[in-house]
């Protein structure tokens, strides 16, 4: 999840500081806080206390008993014995969670993983030791973990498998028998720095890659459940906000060495950041991302209501594209609590517990192949939240316990429809398998009770395990959000939107397509060419010529020819189509040519430069989709849609500032007409967004916006949306370069992603419900000073 290498580590080391000191109490085992139910089990600390006892709650923070504690010798103890469920024990406000459930006994279910994170998090032997026996006692079938190609191969060669102890936490992990997913966002040792004409993260010498990660696979498949290729490629941490060309041609390159080595551990890709799929993915499957991986990884971080509809959207996106039964792997799914403490309050770790462990009941019912919360290891994000499933003192969350119960439960289980309504719940799934049905009953809103269960309940249980018994009036309770009933008499509808995901993820899929040593990868010049990671926004010259240079990547150990062919949008063939050119063995070419695009590109979205590689027999080696943006009039773009309204944005009086409370916004007409507004930024987060009201109605059979702007100084400029429930909608990617030019840019309405907290956000979104819109910038000005122009706003309706 995000930016993994800025944390902070003073915490973990002032803990081990604290505990040598004999001082404050830190578990001695951590993973003897996982319990057997109804069974003496003893709790030690090194540390001291001056309490003579300990109070422990249950899940839902009512105190349940008290145990003595026993101390001697910089050591506490004290026995207990256990209900099923989960709990935290108070040492003199200290606290530690305790779990318990039965060690899951049977086959483990693949579905069930965790994104572990122990590379980066927790890099303790013993609390990795501790938390993989944690995880192995739970049933979780798969850790994902990361690996610093950098620091693993600091010169091409020279191997370091200390660094990030990466083979003794691989060992921990094989003792547990328990296979690792591994995922990589480094260059390796030729990162090639200043050859690639933008900032990039991403490894250019694409023969090291083969060289290097046969010999990577070699030394850990003993753990090896697969490779993820790269993370969140779509996004300005790892992917430098790159178009999809720049990276799926690694992903090639490493289905390139897969075959050449014959390596048959899964190959992912994709490890998107979960948003729909829009641009960047469909340019990752115009240059053959599907025909490369074995798997598409997705993350997420949405409320489990929107789990159905985030699936639909990929498999529907697989479906157009002839792989919809392609495997999908979530391979991060969080909920965030306050950054602050070692461990959350009740509120947040339940609300933290309810989310994760739903989105893994949703996803099983909706075919989903693997799930892995995010994550393990104690992690604060951003200097505002934090996620982790274990405490800094790594003793069980709400949300371990949870998750644990929700694979004792659900492990071998299949789902078999809904309860008929959903009785007025948010979801009610039913699963089946082993000899039992069980129904998990999803709430959402705080009711806290239901009646009319249809089936006659053997046995009901909590979000955490505990036995839970039916109210006095019969009806079942629901304080936890998430309750599990086993019936034998259910009927469940079978026909369900969850039924139709779990049916297309078994549709038999085309395995990887045999990999070509030859590989295209354009080279843009930063002269006439700026990026977004949805396209590259392109300005011809005076003579309406643009130059496109394209490397090819011969990996092979023998010379090719190959013919290089080019074919605009319109799939006329481009000026100078047709060249041949030789790459020697294991090196690149460059070449160029000038083509004329401006009548070739009709709207103002990224259409696809096509270019190909042949070899001399005419079969196509590797195929290369260019996202290139043109820039254009707003006349020009407008004709192309059958309804253009213009907005009255110069009315400054209908403009609102929107930012920190120590920044400022001045709203001045420009030369030329429009709104410009002046930002002075004091203390904090360098964020701006306007707002600006729409009328009643004016959205209703628009599809987008068009707008003209400039910033000034440097800073992303995006637009937002607000509906009528305070949901926010926005561009994650900048749509404009920040050159102080003017940019013409169209912003489809399936341009907007929804943020965490709206409301309505696994529903639909209904443009009739807009009420307010957005333009804005997040700052990275000298000065902390920036003005955004605006000259034209308009409504374009369906393309003509």
């Amino acid at each position: 999840m995000r930016s993994l290498f800025r944390i902070i580590l003073s915490s973990l080391m002032a803990a081990a500081a604290a505990a040598a000191s004999g001082e404050t109490p830190v578990p001695r085992d951590p993973a003897s806080f996982f319990i057997q139910p109804e069974a003496a089990a003893v709790l030690e600390w090194s540390g001291t206390t001056s309490a003579s006892q300990a109070r422990i709650s249950n899940y839902e923070g009512k105190e349940v008993t008290t145990t003595p504690l026993s101390r001697e010798d910089g050591r506490i103890s004290t026995s207990v014995r256990l209900p099923r469920g989960y709990y935290e024990i108070d040492l003199e406000g200290r606290i530690f969670g305790i779990v318990s459930l039965e060690p899951f006994a049977g086959a483990r279910d693949p579905f069930f993983g965790i994104d572990a994170v122990l590379t980066w998090l927790d890099k303790r032997h013993a609390s990795r030791v501790a938390m993989v026996k944690s995880l192995d006692r739970c049933g979780v079938a798969l850790a994902r973990e990361r690996l610093n190609w950098n620091a693993l191969e600091p010169k091409p060669g020279e191997w370091n498998w200390k660094a990030d102890q990466t083979l003794s936490l691989r060992e921990i992990y094989a003792q547990a028998r328990m296979p690792v997913l591994e995922m990589f966002h480094s260059a390796g040792p030729a990162k090639n720095a200043g050859q690639f004409p933008f900032r990039t993260l991403y490894p250019q010498d694409l023969s090291q890659v083969v060289a290097s990660w046969p010999e990577i696979h070699r030394t850990l498949q003993g753990t090896w459940a697969g490779l993820e290729v790269w993370n969140e490629p779509e996004g300005s941490a790892y992917g430098s906000r790159l178009p999809a060309d720049q990276y799926t041609v690694l992903v090639k390159a490493m289905r390139y060495a897969w075959d050449k080595n014959q390596i048959t551990s899964p190959l992912g890709g994709g490890v998107f950041m979960g948003g729909d799929p829009g641009f960047f993915h469909d340019f990752c499957i115009r240059n053959g991302l599907l025909d490369a991986v074995n798997f598409i990884s997705i993350h997420d971080y949405k409320p489990a209501a929107a789990m159905e509809r985030l699936m639909t959207m990929y498999r529907d996106w697989l479906q157009r594209n002839g792989k919809e039964g392609m495997p999908l792997w979530i391979t991060e799914s969080g909920w965030a609590w306050p950054k602050g403490g070692s461990r959350p309050s009740l509120q947040p770790d339940a609300k933290s517990a309810l989310q994760i462990t739903m989105k893994g009941v949703e996803a099983k019912a909706c075919g989903v192949a693997r799930y892995m919360p995010f994550c393990l290891a104690f992690y604060e994000e951003g200097g505002i939240k934090s996620f982790s499933m274990l405490g800094r003192e790594v003793t069980p969350l709400r949300s371990m316990a949870a998750y644990a119960q929700s694979i004792r439960v659900l492990a071998g289980k299949t789902y078999v429809g809904d309860l008929p309504g959903h009785l007025g719940l948010a979801r009610a799934r039913v699963f089946r398998g082993g000899g039992e049905t069980v129904a998990v009953l999803y709430s959402e809103g705080g009711k806290k009770s239901l009646a009319g269960f249809p089936g006659t309940p053997k046995r009901i249980e909590g979000i955490d395990g505990r036995s839970v018994e039916p109210l006095p009036d019969g009806s079942l309770p629901l304080s936890d959000g998430l309750l599990y009933v086993w019936s034998d008499d259910l009927l469940p509808v079978a026909e369900t939107p969850a039924m139709q995901l779990l049916r297309a993820s078994r549709l038999p899929v085309s395995g990887p397509l045999p990999a070509s040593p030859i590989l295209l990868q354009y080279i843009p010049d930063p002269g006439t060419v700026t990026h977004a990671s949805t396209r590259y926004l392109t300005k011809p010259s005076d003579t309406g010529l643009l130059t496109v240079t394209v490397r090819i990547h011969n990996l092979s150990q023998e010379a090719k020819t190959i013919s290089l062919r080019v074919h605009y949008p319109t799939t006329q063939e481009a000026e100078g189509s047709g060249q041949s050119v030789e790459i020697p063995a294991r090196s690149t070419a460059d070449f160029s040519w000038k083509i004329s695009p401006l009548e070739h590109w009709k709207v103002p979205d990224p259409q696809p430069l096509t270019v190909t590689a042949a070899d001399a027999g005419g079969r196509i080696l590797d195929r290369l989709a260019i996202p290139l943006q043109m820039e254009g009039s707003v006349e020009n773009f407008a004709s192309q849609y059958t309804k253009a309204q213009a907005l009255e944005i110069s009315d400054l009086s209908r403009w609102s500032g929107n930012t920190n409370p120590q920044s400022s916004t001045r709203f001045t007409h420009p030369v030329g007409g429009g709104v410009s507004a002046v930002f002075a930024f004091g203390q904090g987060d360098r964020w701006a967004y306007p707002k600006f009201p729409l009328p009643p109605g004016s959205l209703s059979g628009m599809e987008s916006f068009l707008i003209r702007v400039r910033l000034l100084q440097p800073g992303d400029v995006r637009m937002a949306v607000y509906d009528d429930q305070k949901g926010i909608r926005i561009t994650m990617d900048p749509l404009i370069p920040a050159d102080g030019e003017w940019h013409v840019v169209r912003v489809p309405f399936t341009q907007f992603e929804p943020n965490q907290e709206a409301k309505n956000l696994a529903q639909e979104w209904d443009p009739a419900r807009i009420s307010e819109i957005s333009i804005g910038i997040n700052d990275r000005s000298a000065d902390s000073k920036n003005t955004l122009e605006i000259s034209h706003l308009l409504l374009l309706g369906p393309e003509r």
